[in-house]
């Protein structure tokens, strides 16, 4: 008898993500459609199951004050991530806050691109909500090689006006 081939079938669909962005700044201009680029990216190379996620483009006195509410610090910072279901989970992955000010003063201080740095702050925001931490110096390390990777892969997709 012969052996019959299995079928390879039609490949299955990538998933659709339901990203919310919510620019609530007015420091640099957002492309709605380049932030929703640059997440899907990431949500499809990552593998998350979660299908819904929240971005929020705020001011540097709203990050402020979110910062201070949530880890007891009244400074500035670049991004706050709020996990909701774990990546492998369908359902609302959680929400990313990042400041557009803080990515700006930083890159004019350093002379670099905004847009990049921006980017580099939602790429830490997601990476947050994936898992990762930066508490230690280990930690910080794993991160930052992972910020690298992602930037890399990324190459010139970065958030744009």
């Amino acid at each position: 008898m012969e052996k019959t081939r299995k079928s390879q079938g039609f490949p299955r669909p990538l998933p659709s993500y339901k990203i919310d962005v919510f620019n609530l700044q007015r420091t640099l201009s957002l492309s709605e459609s380049s932030v929703k680029s640059v997440v899907s990216f990431l949500l499809k190379t990552y593998r998350v199951a979660s299908r819904q996620l929240a971005i929020y483009f705020v001011s540097r006195q709203r990050i402020q004050a979110l910062h201070g509410q949530f880890f007891g610090s009244g400074t500035a910072t670049d991004c706050i991530t709020c996990p909701f279901d774990p990546p492998e989970q369908k359902g609302f992955l959680g929400e990313i806050f990042v400041c557009p000010e803080v990515a700006s003063i930083f890159a004019r201080k350093n002379q670099l691109d905004p847009y990049e740095e921006l980017t580099l702050y939602l790429i830490h925001g997601f990476l947050h909500l994936m898992g990762f931490k930066d508490k230690t110096s280990l930690e910080r390390k794993q991160m930052r090689a992972e910020e690298k990777k992602c930037l890399q892969l990324l190459g010139s997709s970065i958030l744009r006006k």
